[in-house]
């Protein structure tokens, strides 16, 4: 269950990562 937000949390991260590098 940990793992699962951890991934989570990983995802939303990346996300917005990306999200300000395509700007």
């Amino acid at each position: 269950m940990e793992d699962h937000t951890m991934v989570k949390g990983l995802g939303f991260a990346i996300l917005v990562f990306v999200k300000k590098w395509s700007l």
